[in-house]
């Protein structure tokens, strides 16, 4: 089932499946499949999240500052042109210590920053890096969107090359999910094999092989799961809570623009889940001429939706989520004088 190409939300990840695995073992490929619609419980809430565009967006506080420039090695790498300066940094990870990694992809390298804004070295990977996260306490790199390999970040040494396969094929990542204990990514064309067009799954660390994950582990032995209504306007999509892989409660939520309290008509592209902790699942998007923050809590809760302070290309802004060790999530954003690295 292919995404619908929208510039809202499309956060997709795989279904329910069949066995019980808890949280150290993912369903093996022959004991899971497409979503099991006959089991799943009706819709307990009904729930409309609004944004209104005419509102100034949510602050958040600012917790470092990077240098962005051209020459200097403590300086993220601008690309800039005679009618802009285009956003560069790809992605943003927040090690176990506290500090900042950065896809410096003019550069060609991961950055290395301490809390303090201190440049602490950079490793070179050749290609600008699409998109980094931590696994545990493993920083995992993906240099090219799309690509057939996850690199692992060693602390010292070369960085190794890890070929993802599923049913002795290599698959497409297009993503890594930060804030989970093991490896975890999201998967294009895997729709036989893992139920959906978009899959969330497991990637084992030693072999690049695949395996499908019940949503994103949250808490204990909780998960959600987002699943996208193809064809709804206003945008809509289902938040499943998931016990083990029994799915608990469903809320079918929509998603509506509004300015000075009177709905617009929205477009649609894609996103998809981007960090999780131990309390909540994150997401970033654009709508209109508006970004969004958008959270699910663990327990059941009522999502959030935040309008956030930015303006640009919606493919720059989606890989700039991160979630740190102390479980709160982190967004950067480049602006004429540098890095800026926000924590809500």
């Amino acid at each position: 089932m292919a995404c619908p190409r929208w510039v809202v939300v499309c956060l997709v990840m795989l279904g329910a499946c069949t066995s019980s695995p808890g949280p150290d073992r993912a369903p093996t490929i022959s004991d899971t499949g497409p979503l099991p619609n006959e089991s799943t419980p009706s819709v307990v809430s009904q729930i409309t999240l609004t944004l209104e565009l005419s509102e100034p967006p949510v602050e958040w506080r600012e917790v470092a500052f990077l240098p962005a420039g051209d020459d200097a090695d403590d300086q993220i790498g601008i690309d800039r042109c005679y009618h802009c300066e285009a956003v560069t940094p790809a992605a943003l990870a927040v090690g176990p210590d506290g500090s900042y990694w950065i896809g410096d992809t003019v550069k060609h390298r991961i950055a290395h920053f301490g809390q303090d804004g201190s440049f602490l070295g950079a490793i070179y990977t050749g290609v600008g890096p699409a998109d980094l996260a931590f696994a545990g306490d493993r920083l995992f790199a993906l240099l090219r969107t799309g690509g057939r390999t996850v690199t692992r970040v060693p602390k010292d040494g070369d960085l190794e090359e890890i070929v993802v396969t599923l049913d002795g094929k290599a698959r497409n990542v297009q993503a890594l999910v930060g804030g989970q204990d093991r490896l975890t990514a999201v998967i294009a064309g895997a729709e036989r094999a893992l139920g959906r067009y978009w899959a969330v799954a497991f990637i084992d660390e030693e072999t690049g092989v695949l395996s499908p994950a019940p949503g994103v582990a949250v808490s204990g032995d909780t998960w959600i799961d987002l699943v996208p209504l193809i064809g709804e306007r206003p945008p809509a999509f289902e938040v499943r809570w998931l016990d083990g892989t029994t799915i608990t409660q469903v809320s079918q939520v929509t998603m509506q623009a509004i300015r000075n309290g009177s709905p617009i008509r929205t477009t649609v592209g894609d996103t998809f889940v981007r960090t999780a902790t131990a309390n909540r699942v994150a997401a970033i998007g654009s709508m209109r001429s508006a970004a969004w923050y958008l959270e699910i809590p663990a327990d059941g809760g009522r999502p959030t939706l935040e309008r956030i302070p930015y303006s640009g290309f919606i493919g720059d802004l989606m890989l700039s989520l991160s979630v740190g060790p102390d479980g709160r999530v982190y967004w950067m954003q480049l602006k004429n004088d540098g890095l800026h690295i926000y924590r809500r």
